[in-house]
């Protein structure tokens, strides 16, 4: 629970990261995520800009806390699940930032204020690789994923190396390393849909409280589900009163979940 609040958290820190001062003054999303953070970016001195520079430290000292919290519960060894858990966030983020990638992609042909932040978050790694590749198409966001998951891949490979360092494990065979952090990564990006598709099915038991949807945590799921739903609305019709794009986009991620297991278990043969 403690982790899953963590991550939740973090995720409204992106978020803040990728909203200007102005909407988080004036925007409803905005003004949510600005009741979320003030507490702590308020006492930082300066512009948002400068704020926003103090973000990779906070979510660093979350992935901390969750570590030392994680090791007293389960009574393990703190260095190594800090480790486990920095691992962990690292998968979870660059599957964040494929999924920011993949939505933002779309930004540019649906006018919604929930497509553009997942393009502002994905365009941190688009413009890195246009500095190298000029692709001015979407297309660009293919080698911007594969960028998000090698970076991943290899730091989570760097922090196995300390973990077997800790363990006295000796010097295993780097390959062993690399294939189970990317064995972990893939894993984490079906965890990640799962995560998803329960964020949709919240989305549409709020839908059904038509005053719940004015919560601070709704307008949160709103934005996190309003851009996959916005696409597939435009290919599925509503069916008379009835809005069927979250079973449409449910159906759509457990596909790609069940191809994404099937290929995991294919390599491992």
């Amino acid at each position: 629970m403690i982790d899953f609040a963590v991550k939740f958290y973090i995720i409204v820190l992106l978020l803040r990261w990728a909203l200007t001062q102005q909407e988080l003054n004036f925007n409803a999303i905005g003004k949510t995520i600005g009741v979320m953070t003030d507490f702590i970016f308020k006492r930082i001195k300066g512009t948002k800009s400068d704020s926003d520079k103090y973000i990779p430290v906070f979510i660093l000292v979350l992935g901390f806390l969750d570590g030392l919290f994680s090791a007293f519960f389960s009574r393990m060894n703190a260095g190594i699940t800090i480790m486990q858990t920095y691992r962990d966030l690292i998968a979870f983020l660059g599957c964040f930032f494929i999924l920011a990638i993949l939505l933002g992609a779309t930004a540019s042909s649906i006018a919604s204020s929930a497509f553009t932040l997942f393009y502002r978050l994905g365009a941190i790694w688009i413009k890195a690789v246009r500095v190298i590749l000029p692709i001015r198409s979407n297309f660009v966001a293919v080698p911007a994923i594969l960028s998000v998951a090698l970076i991943s891949i290899a730091l989570m490979t760097g922090l196995n190396f300390i973990m077997a360092a800790l363990l006295h494990l000796g010097v295993l065979v780097p390959l062993i390393l690399v294939s189970d952090a990317a064995s972990h990564f893939v894993l984490s990006i079906v965890t990640m849909l799962d995560i998803y598709m329960w964020v949709f099915v919240l989305r549409a038991l709020l839908s059904w409280l038509s005053p719940a949807m004015q919560s601070t945590h709704a307008q949160i799921i709103y934005y996190l589900t309003e851009p996959l739903l916005e696409r597939v609305r435009r290919i599925v019709p509503q069916l008379g009163v009835f809005d069927v794009s979250v079973i449409v986009a449910l159906a759509i991620l457990a596909v790609l979940k069940r191809i994404i297991i099937q290929l995991v278990i294919h390599a491992s043969l």
